[in-house]
């Protein structure tokens, strides 16, 4: 074992290119795969502890205050499918005010931050104790945008006209919150409300907080949720409930999506890892094949020589295996504090032993397989034979492929070139393999690009292509917000949004419904399928709303909008990103405008002319109406720059690959080039230029690089079809990738795909133009 030792050690410096190769190539493949893990195991972990440990509901309840009493509801706590459950507190969306600057919070009168479900963490303060006093909700987060309220401030309430003020006393955390049409959330004593709102609002109801047996399944929680709304008076609660698994992958489906994605990269770089390690050996085993009789010829058995031919590998994979497992730790923190520091949570801990041991463990073991078949070569090889032969090349003439192109007249270097593509026909399967690979992934990169720019850049984060958003507050008029955004030169397009609530036949749950008037396309509105609506009753359907109501194209329903009966037909699927679980109705205000004439919308999404500043605008509007309007500049720039870190991530393992088809490319063509160095020697001798035995030997590379590219550009068209049409579809959109890869995109792809396989070749080409006719001639 000293002796076998002794030579793989020996054998690792002196084949410094081989081990620097198989150290770089088992780094990337391990990096990726911790990164990928520990988001994938980590991902949840901080939001589940602290949920477990302020026993946080695993469903909210928001029935009508007007058709439900507290008595009712505190009698559902005794139902079979009910663990625990708090005790049912008003709730009100109100206008806020604090200093300049608006919003829309969830008010909630609340006595006590304990209690058996939902607790409330306290992070600044105390709890409130008397009339005037508030607690919010952490708005030090970065879905709060630029309203930030700190223990100390004031808080004015919007709703009435006096606008009563209250002293914010105290700052929570509260891991239940799911904040989808406001801002935050804002708890008060008991008995306020009745003094803020109209007590026969129908925003006006009752929040109550649940956890039950079976929680850990969507099935079981909508079990739950049906049983509990069934001990209920009926249609005391036609608001779909809040579930804890859908708020968690709401806080976390950019992490989830992200390790996934990784995850399916890890399983390529492994597979490009394995192809380069028995491309390598495979070379080293017959480039040693007089150097194997030695071995044999002075005592090593076949075992001892299969240990050293495995070791080797395995020696140079232990060093870029635990680099690689320490760069994957540190590439995950950010992303796992990133996560994390949006709801006040501690980030998950980036050391995650089962996964980085599993790498490390995988990644030799990956090394070692790919090594085995070509050292059991080695292993099995007549000394006798194998000190006779030396390393003598097969015999000559052309195979297929050459005989092939020899009818089209190629250049006599390029011709001969092209023969070597196939010199080892396993070698070339092997780099071909590898090239498809990184074209694949490369292709996937560019359309992640391309849809990082264009679709999705303008419609997951922004929603829609407009400068500016003005909310109006209060009893200010509709009419008087028309004025002066259309007294405005810079304003181009104004469309008017309101939300309402509707109930469909055949849907067990109500769904949002956003109501426009204005021309809506001019703000990149548009539908997925069909066409937008134009007309009173035509209506434009999310994709899950769709699938739950048994609705297609051209099919009419009635719905329920705000208690009025109307007939709707289906015109078109819409998706925006604005809504995650992809359910909601989009019509105009056309078609319920004779319904409810006194509604007024609440939004106002305005599109400025070219070269207006958003800013200026935005504080001219504001100024028209401090007390009941809020304009905020949209920042198309910030917004974009939220999409690097996602577009950064998922470009990485592409480029890896790239980089590992570059390397198997190099690995192949230095190969084939010193295998043909006796050939080459006596072609250089016979007249051939450096520049011609340069061309020779790129002449396969490109080969093998065109036979990559057409296999593995539509490889990567569907791999990026099917990951990005996934990660769509879990936040309830529909994503049509036929905008991803137009004429330049494919055009880029084969360009990189050549230029991959070119510069894996370059050095090689170089090294054989530059070496000495002499030196080979009488080496051989």
């Amino acid at each position: 074992m000293r002796a076998v030792l002794a030579k793989v050690a020996a054998d690792v410096r002196r084949r410094r290119l081989q081990t620097v190769l198989v150290a770089l190539t088992t780094l990337v493949a391990s990096c990726t795969a911790t990164t990928s893990l520990t988001l994938l195991a980590r991902t949840s972990a901080p939001f589940e502890q602290v949920f477990e440990r302020v026993s946080g509901p695993h469903l909210i309840l928001h029935p009508d205050a007007a058709r439900v009493s507290t008595e009712q509801l505190r009698a559902t706590a005794s139902l079979p499918v009910v663990v625990a459950a708090g005790d049912p507190h008003r709730i009100a969306l109100v206008p806020i005010q604090v200093g300049e600057r608006k919003t829309r919070v969830e008010l909630v009168e609340r006595d006590d931050p304990g209690g058996r479900v939902d607790r409330l963490q306290l992070v600044a303060g105390r709890w409130v104790q008397g009339p005037g006093e508030i607690v919010v909700t952490r708005f030090d987060a970065p879905e709060a945008g630029e309203l930030k309220i700190v223990v100390g401030e004031t808080v004015r309430v919007l709703s009435r006209a006096d606008r009563p003020a209250f002293r914010v006393v105290g700052e929570v955390v509260d891991v239940g919150e799911y904040s989808g049409d406001f801002d935050g959330r804002a708890w008060i004593r008991s008995d306020q409300l009745t003094g803020l709102i109209d007590p026969a609002d129908d925003a006006l109801g009752y929040e109550m907080a649940y956890r039950v047996r079976d929680a850990r399944t969507q099935d079981g929680l909508d079990a739950a949720a049906a049983a509990i709304k069934a001990a209920l008076p009926p249609g005391a609660d036609p608001r779909p409930p809040t579930q804890w698994l859908l708020h968690m992958q709401g806080m976390n489906w950019v992490l989830t999506l992200l390790s996934s994605t990784l995850l399916a990269f890890t399983v390529f770089t492994l597979v490009a890892c394995a192809l380069i390690v028995a491309n390598t050996i495979a070379a080293a085993v017959i480039a040693s094949r007089r150097e194997i009789g030695v071995m044999k010829a002075v005592g090593y058995s076949p075992g001892e020589v299969l240990l050293v031919y495995v070791g080797q590998l395995v020696t140079a994979a232990l060093a870029g295996s635990a680099l690689g497992v320490l760069l994957g730790i540190a590439a995950s923190r950010p992303l796992l504090e990133q996560g994390a520091t949006a709801k006040g949570l501690p980030p998950g801990d980036p050391v995650y032993l089962p996964a980085d041991l599993g790498v490390f463990a995988a990644t030799l073991a990956v090394v070692g397989a790919a090594a085995l078949i070509p050292s059991l070569r080695a292993a099995s090889t007549n000394a006798v034979q194998a000190l006779a032969v030396g390393t003598a090349q097969p015999g000559g003439g052309r195979d297929w492929l050459g005989r092939s192109l020899r009818r089209l007249r190629l250049l006599s270097p390029v011709s001969l070139g092209v023969d070597d593509a196939f010199l080892r026909p396993m070698r070339g399967v092997l780099t071909i393999t590898s090239l498809l690979i990184g074209v694949a992934t490369l292709a996937f990169a560019v359309g992640i690009r391309s849809d990082a720019e264009g679709v999705l850049g303008d419609k997951v984060l922004m929603g829609t292509n407009y400068d500016l958003s003005v909310d109006r507050f209060g009893a200010y008029p509709d009419h008087m917000v028309m004025t002066t955004l259309s007294g405005r030169p810079e304003v181009s397009t104004v469309v008017a949004v309101r939300q309402a609530t509707a109930t469909i036949s055949g849907v067990k749950d109500s769904t949002s419904v956003t109501v426009m008037r204005g021309d809506a396309s001019r703000l990149s509105y548009s539908a997925y399928e069909g066409r937008w609506f134009d007309a009173p009753g035509e209506v434009v359907v999310r994709p899950v709303t769709m699938r739950e109501a048994h609705l297609k194209l051209g099919d009419t329903f009635q719905a329920s909008i705000d208690g009025h009966p109307v007939w709707l037909r289906v015109v078109g699927g819409f998706t925006d990103f604005a809504v995650y679980d992809g359910r909601g109705l989009v019509l105009g205000s056309q078609t319920i405008g004779a319904l409810v004439p006194d509604a007024q919308p609440e939004t106002y999404l305005v599109k400025l002319r070219s070269g207006a500043d958003a800013g200026s605008v935005a504080s001219a509007v504001q100024r028209s109406a401090p007390d009941f309007l809020k304009a905020t500049a949209v920042d198309a720039a910030a917004n974009r720059a939220a999409l690097t870190p996602i577009t950064a991530v998922l470009a990485v393992p592409p480029l890896l690959l790239v980089f590992l088809a570059v390397v198997s490319v190099f690995n192949t063509m230095l190969l084939n080039s010193r295998e043909r160095g006796f050939d080459i020697a006596v072609l250089k001798a016979v007249g051939m230029s450096g520049t011609q035995v340069m061309a020779m030997v790129l002449a396969p590379a490109v080969l093998l690089g065109l036979i990559g590219v057409v296999l593995g550009l539509p490889a990567g068209m569907r791999l990026h079809d099917v990951l990005v049409r996934s990660m769509i579809e879990t936040i309830g959109g529909v994503f049509d990738s036929s905008h991803s890869f137009g004429p330049v995109n494919l055009i880029l792809t084969t360009c990189g795909g050549a230029a991959t396989a070119l510069l894996g070749a370059l050095l090689p080409a170089w090294w054989a133009a530059r070496a000495s006719v002499v030196t080979v001639l009488h080496a051989e």
